[in-house]
């Protein structure tokens, strides 16, 4: 079963960072400087995520989304949670970035202790994903 969900969950970050890197759902594709930053952001947010724990992570994220760098972050994370393949697991239904990533969030406020933790390992699987594709994608 954890091998099914990794599968997903990689599938879906991998295809997030070719979109992201071809420019979907953006203006441009990604300069060498976004590249760069949005891989920053993938470093940041697993250890973001274990120190503070989901909601406090999400929100941090979303306080600095105006920094464009933290909101696209927030929302290709939101895109792979509401994926096809995971929407079943998350409960997360694809809304438009921005209205994805408040239901994620106000999912982790409100959800119960079982809910939250199953939440929080999913999300850090995803988190942890996106890490080593970025890294992958854009070594220095």
């Amino acid at each position: 079963m954890r091998h099914s969900l990794d599968k997903a969950l990689a599938e879906a970050v991998w295809t997030q960072i070719l979109a992201l890197e071809r420019g979907e759902g953006q203006h441009q594709p990604l300069s060498e400087k976004g590249r760069k930053d949005f891989k920053n952001r993938c470093q940041d947010f697993p250890r973001c995520l274990r120190q503070n724990g989901l909601t406090l992570a999400l929100t941090f994220f979303q306080g600095k989304s105006d920094s464009e760098k933290h909101q696209t972050y927030l929302d290709r994370l939101a895109a792979v949670l509401a994926s096809e393949s995971l929407r079943h697991r998350t409960g997360i239904q694809w809304a438009g970035a921005s209205e994805t990533v408040t239901t994620l969030i106000d999912r982790a406020v409100r959800s119960d202790v079982r809910a939250y933790r199953q939440m929080t390992g999913i999300v850090s699987r995803a988190s942890l994903w996106f890490k080593r594709l970025a890294e992958a994608r854009w070594s220095d």
